[in-house]
């Protein structure tokens, strides 16, 4: 039987200095092509994720 994989809904971590500057990219980046007045880490890892899980589950349907 497979082990449950346990999932924090509020993770926690520390950033060393490259992916500091990635994120730092990413939410300039982000905020150019959003229609978000400030957009937050959080908006950044949830555009993210959704992007990675379409990539890596294409044929999954959107539940939203």
């Amino acid at each position: 039987m497979k082990k449950e994989t346990i999932v924090s809904r509020r993770p926690s971590f520390r950033l060393d200095d490259k992916h500091y500057n990635q994120l730092k990219d990413l939410i300039e980046l982000y905020q150019k092509e959003s229609p978000i007045s400030r957009v937050s880490v959080t908006d950044v890892f949830l555009h993210a994720l959704d992007t990675l899980h379409e990539i890596k589950f294409p044929d999954r349907e959107d539940d939203d």
